[in-house]
């Protein structure tokens, strides 16, 4: 009999895609009569570039992650008005989602990482399972401190999780002392190295390196423009528009996908989202990495970076001026790490069947 998995990603930027897409492609391996439909907010042309084969994409009824000024900067004023809004008439959102869960019949939720589908599966009789290397609950409560519902906000969010058949962990991971989870190793795409395409692409000379930039999938205010130009050094975008300079090109425009560029680059300019960071050192790519900052999830992210990555930090003000050369050319003299094995991919998806 065929099974169907229901897989509901918040549409927090690109991240919990990115983190579920290997996950659901190894359980597609070991079930590949598998029925998968997609519940999130992404635009679905964007889902595909994560999951090729899923059967359908829709709308869920309330999982916004939480509101952003940038790839960077939590909104706390935006989001104390979402929450607010959404734990006001908690249990009809709750009562909304699970008649659309009916509706779609599926067998398995797995959720990355909303808790209104975990309280909606449960509302109807059908199991389901989380998985992130963060929940809301943990996030918002570092935000939360002088709301005037954070009690009941946090309340719900603790009772919706703990609703979950599992909670799977990947490495590295914020810590959840209030679920009860298991851990798995890292997860992550694996890309093709396409050195020689894309330094055709870019026309490339002898010796000149090619540096990604990549803040993720929300929209991020940076003025490249007055980044100065360094011989030898070009970048690729992605996520931004870049000014008309010959050393920055548009990612979109060099029909490479974004994990093969990274595989393909001399080193990457992210801020501490699991996503890019573990793809990189995944791919054994040196990695210049901005912190977010109060963000509850960072400190596991960069611990675990600097201990088997090879990386280092830059300050906010040199991303916004592009002070990157003297970081960059240190980054490159490091001793290089080896690639960490993306083991997770498949632990998970086993920990997963096994409700399948």
């Amino acid at each position: 009999m065929t099974r169907h998995l229901l897989v509901a990603l918040t549409g927090h930027g690109y991240g919990h895609a990115a983190q579920t897409a290997p996950v659901v492609a190894a359980l597609r391996a070991l079930r590949p009569e598998l029925r998968i439909t997609l519940r999130c907010n992404l635009a679905p042309t964007l889902l595909a570039i994560f999951f090729p084969d899923v059967d359908s994409v829709t709308t869920p009824t309330a999982d916004f992650g939480v509101p952003m000024r940038s790839a960077i900067d939590v909104d706390a004023a935006a989001a104390e008005r979402a929450f607010t809004s959404l734990h006001q008439r908690f249990a009809s959102a709750v009562a909304a989602e699970s008649e659309a869960l009916v509706r779609l019949r599926s067998d398995l939720v797995l959720a990355n990482v909303g808790y209104v589908p975990i309280a909606a599966a449960a509302r109807a009789g059908i199991p389901a399972i989380g998985f992130s290397s963060l929940n809301w609950l943990g996030i918002v409560r570092a935000y939360a401190a002088a709301w005037h519902d954070a009690d009941a906000i946090l309340a719900d969010m603790a009772a919706s999780y703990r609703a979950a058949r599992r909670f799977i962990r990947p490495t590295p991971a914020m810590a959840m002392p209030d679920l009860d989870t298991v851990q798995v190793g890292p997860v992550a795409r694996r890309g093709v190295r396409r050195r020689a395409e894309l330094a055709k692409r870019l026309g490339l000379a002898a010796g000149e390196r090619v540096v990604l930039i990549s803040l993720g999938g929300i929209d991020t205010s940076l003025d490249l423009a007055v980044w100065p130009a360094v011989p030898g050094l070009r970048y690729v975008v992605a996520g931004l528009a870049p000014p008309p300079r010959s050393d920055m090109a548009a990612l979109h425009a060099l029909g490479i996908s974004h994990i093969d560029c990274l595989a393909s680059c001399d080193a990457v300019l992210t801020k501490p989202g699991y996503g890019t960071l573990v793809e990189a050192a995944c791919h054994a790519i040196p990695t210049l990495f901005v912190r977010r900052g109060v963000w509850p999830e960072e400190p596991a992210l960069v611990d675990w970076l600097v201990a088997y990555g090879t990386a280092r930090e830059i300050s906010r003000a040199a991303l916004e001026c592009g002070a990157l050369a003297p970081e960059l050319s240190a980054l490159w003299t490091m001793t290089p790490r080896q690639a960490v094995s993306p083991t997770g991919n498949d632990a998970a998806a086993r920990l997963i069947a096994e409700y399948l």
